[in-house]
């Protein structure tokens, strides 16, 4: 339940999950932390974007690649919006990850809530092919149908946060309440991180281009393109 509390404090939605809105947490909860810090060498810990603007978390997810402790497992969560939908983002960020992202999938998975309506389930097999014995992040992305409601996405954070929380170092049950952070992703938290989001905004925008030129071509030739497919990636090509 205190994560579930926690959560609502951080979110307010409407009955769609395109008009996801931020509101600002209560300034009293004793697990909140400014800034990046605060977790032990090789533990775990759940980071909760407050924002829900997509190239603000996906910029959240480079800098933590960029300039976090790998020695560590860090899962960010987050809720973005574009123009056509929303997503929950789960990105699990530390070292060894072609050995970890089988259970990523299992904690998301195991974690969905059996009511929560989405567009379609993540492609794991295209997305274990972008990884390397060098790869330092793993996202599964969830696209929620416009009929998701609030109770059913706020189920699914909480209990993949749990889960990961819960796993602990080597397997072992560890206290989750001091391992979650409530974040957000500016430069007065995380330094550098505006100009991440500058030139993810560029990349989303030349991607963009591309994808209306693509499909007016596609209906020039009479074809129908999955305009929906092309979503915006972190630069590790998650």
């Amino acid at each position: 339940m205190w994560l579930s509390c926690i959560l609502t404090a951080v979110w307010s939605c409407t009955k769609t999950p395109r008009m996801f809105s931020a509101f600002s947490m209560m300034t009293k909860l004793p697990i909140l932390a400014r800034g990046y810090s605060s977790v032990p060498v090789g533990f775990r810990e759940v980071m909760v974007s407050q924002s829900t603007d997509i190239a603000s978390n996906t910029a959240l997810e480079d800098w933590v690649v960029r300039k976090g402790r790998k020695d560590r497992a860090s899962l960010l969560l987050s809720l973005s919006n574009n123009k056509t939908s929303s997503s929950l983002r789960a990105t699990l960020i530390s070292n060894e990850m072609e050995s970890k992202s089988e259970e990523l999938e299992s904690v998301v998975l195991s974690s969905l809530s059996p009511t929560l309506p989405l567009i379609s389930l993540p492609d794991f097999e295209s997305g274990r092919e972008h990884l390397s014995a060098s790869s330092l992040s793993y996202t599964v992305q969830l696209v929620l149908a416009p009929t998701s409601s609030k109770d059913e996405v706020f189920s699914t954070l909480t209990k993949i946060a749990h889960s990961f929380l819960e796993i602990g170092k080597d397997g072992r049950r560890v206290e989750p309440f001091e391992r979650l952070s409530l974040v957000r992703p500016d430069d007065d938290w995380f330094p550098g991180i505006e100009r991440i989001r500058e030139e993810l905004v560029m990349v989303f925008r030349l991607q963009e281009k591309a994808r209306m030129m693509r499909d007016r071509k596609a209906r020039r030739e009479g074809r129908i393109m999955d305009s929906k497919a092309m979503g915006l990636q972190n630069s590790y090509g998650h």
